[in-house]
């Protein structure tokens, strides 16, 4: 785990990407709108009320893909460089249908690489909130190496800003099997 300060320097660097751009493709219809309509709001000088909530990536110890992504990332952002970061359903995992993915995509790459997943608790809240075009912004914090209970690695967590508030964390929520 890291210090608290390590938290700080790594926090206070972000990459954010709106959510129009970065929803996932099956909802970025609503998302446009909405975020058509969140802008519309600004230009009028009237900020909607916006809700954070962070989301510990998960699954990115077991994937050495996922390990490689996080260090590239944290590369990138500490030497100031964009990293775009989005969610992502994966309706075909071969774990559960359900899972939705962070993703980040990197200058020079048009490919988008998994860093990461939802936790199964939040998945129905972030699937409620791509289905109704909430999704203003993403951050994800600055890759940091540790160590799980058994693992070591890269870890990290990303924040998405919404407007309306989240749902609360559905702790019955289970993987389905493709």
């Amino acid at each position: 785990m890291p210090s608290s300060s390590q938290e700080s320097a790594d926090s206070a660097t972000c990459s954010k990407i709106p959510a129009a751009a970065a929803a996932a493709t099956s909802s970025q219809q609503s998302a446009h709108q909405h975020h058509d309509l969140v802008r519309q709001l600004s230009n009028l000088n009237v900020q909607p009320k916006l809700f954070k909530e962070e989301f510990r990536l998960t699954g990115c110890n077991m994937r050495q893909d996922c390990q490689h992504s996080l260090s590239l990332c944290r590369s990138h952002m500490l030497n100031k460089r964009p990293v775009l970061v989005r969610v992502e359903p994966e309706p075909t995992n071969p774990v559960d249908r359900n899972a939705i993915a962070f993703q980040v995509q990197l200058p020079e790459d048009v490919t988008w690489h998994t860093v990461g997943y939802v936790g199964v608790a939040k998945i129905p809240k972030v699937k409620a909130a791509l289905d109704n075009g909430e999704i203003v912004e993403i951050e994800i914090e600055v890759p940091h190496y540790g160590h799980s209970a058994t693992t070591p690695g890269y870890f990290s967590a990303v924040q998405i800003m919404k407007t309306n508030k989240w749902l609360p964390n559905d702790p019955t929520n289970e993987y389905l099997k493709p």
